[in-house]
């Protein structure tokens, strides 16, 4: 009880301390209830991953995995929730060979006897693992599984559909992922409203897809609705710095290089205000200042030309 409460609390040092203590005594007791240790290993597992002591959670989840494979076997729900627990930790680990194998475990029991809902994030995970390794088809494949289940059983979306777009940008299906960004964009003004942040990271991704489709005055429009809504919710400088910059590469887009001029500068203005003028700059300010000197040649090139 108290390891669960300072656990909620993200008191992990004393979580973990009292789940430690809750083990010890369960293990010394002849004929403990052996559902008992294994409720505290898994939570001496998901504590110790949630600290970041991967290696800690590696141990108390191979031991409850044991136990629990004993108690219930090989093929048993309880025992695919434990492999995604473990597939978590060899994600964060960044050993997504290692978490996809563990994730499919859990996947090949649950596609047989767990629910839609639960099948339904098991197959993100898998998506997300795959998009890491940088197999975006198969990343989309999952994906694409797990959004028609949770649309099926009603679950949330979450970042689902920004993750559909992220992966069908990689393979350039831009109609895809501008429905998707699209998608993204609706649920998070619903949940949120039109003027909260992740809202708007939401629109300026679907004014990203707009540009990558070549859609520069439908992007430009989107952004300029950004900016308005950052200066009207008090957003900070580099906020609205950062959409002084997609502007700019709008307009330059569209070959305007006077208004794309002016939104560069304002941006380096803000950003300067915001972060001083140190030797070592901000990397946005590397940024607008890299692309303010691209607009420069890209003119000069073009005045030589027209002579």
């Amino acid at each position: 009880l108290m390891g669960t409460i300072y656990r909620r609390r993200s008191d992990f040092v004393n979580s973990k301390k009292y789940y430690k203590l809750a083990n010890g005594l369960q293990e010394s007791m002849l004929g403990a209830d052996k559902s008992n240790v294994l409720t505290t290993l898994s939570n001496l597992g998901i504590v110790s991953y949630e600290a970041g002591e991967l290696l800690d959670a590696h141990v108390f989840l191979d031991k409850a995995l044991d136990l629990q494979v004993r108690l219930s076997g090989a093929g048993s729900l309880e025992v695919a929730k434990i492999n995604i627990l473990i597939g978590k930790v060899f994600a964060k680990e960044r050993k997504y060979s290692e978490a996809l194998r563990f994730y499919q475990l859990a996947h090949d029991t649950e596609k047989r006897n767990a629910t839609d809902y639960a099948v339904s994030y098991t197959l993100e995970r898998i998506g997300n693992v795959h998009y890491k390794m940088e197999q975006s088809d198969q990343a989309i494949v999952f994906f694409e599984k797990a959004f028609s289940l949770k649309r099926q059983c009603n679950a949330t979306l979450g970042v689902l559909p920004s993750n559909l777009c992220e992966a069908y940008i990689s393979i350039g299906n831009y109609n895809k992922a501008l429905s998707y960004s699209q998608v993204a964009l609706k649920l998070n003004s619903e949940k949120n409203g039109e003027n909260h942040e992740c809202t708007l990271k939401s629109h300026d991704m679907v004014a990203r897809v707009k540009m990558l489709k070549g859609d520069y005055k439908g992007a430009l429009l989107d952004y300029e609705y950004i900016l308005n809504t950052k200066r009207n919710e008090m957003n900070s400088d580099e906020s609205e710095a950062k959409t002084l910059i997609n502007i700019g590469c709008a307009y330059r887009k569209i070959g305007d290089y006077t208004l794309a001029q002016k939104n560069f500068e304002d941006s380096q203005n803000k950003l300067t205000h915001a972060f001083g003028h140190d030797e070592i700059k901000h990397p946005a300010i590397e940024l607008v200042e890299k692309y303010i000197f691209e607009l420069e040649n890209e003119r000069t090139k073009k005045m030589f030309y027209f002579f």
